[in-house]
């Protein structure tokens, strides 16, 4: 996995997707988490801190996600074609993930 430099938003980020996770999402392991994207951060920029875009996984399943090792990443998948499903396109998520995550920093 490549190495980067993680702002305090990121760590807040992570931190926020984690919370809402007990165990691994993928194989249901007891452990240290760590926070991972259904969208690429880089690759759709208004969801990057949008906790919303986020899975605890744990450090296994983390990188099998990242190798590939399941095949395809079935889990983006997965979430991308029942959110557009349920939103119609692509823009009519993000516009309503980026406006829940809004209202959730007004409460």
């Amino acid at each position: 996995m490549k190495h980067y430099t993680y702002t305090l938003a990121d760590r807040v980020w992570a931190a926020n997707v984690k919370k809402h996770y007990q165990r691994c999402a993928l194989c249901g392991r007891l452990t240290t988490l760590q926070a991972h994207h259904w969208f690429k951060a880089r690759s759709c920029a208004s969801l990057r801190y949008c906790s919303l875009n986020g899975i605890g996984l744990c450090g296994s399943c983390h990188v099998r996600i990242h190798s590939r090792a399941f095949g395809i990443d079935y889990l983006r998948l997965a979430m991308t074609v029942m959110l557009v499903n349920r939103f119609k396109s692509i823009e009519s998520l993000i516009n309503r993930l980026t406006e829940i995550e809004r209202g959730s920093r007004r409460e």
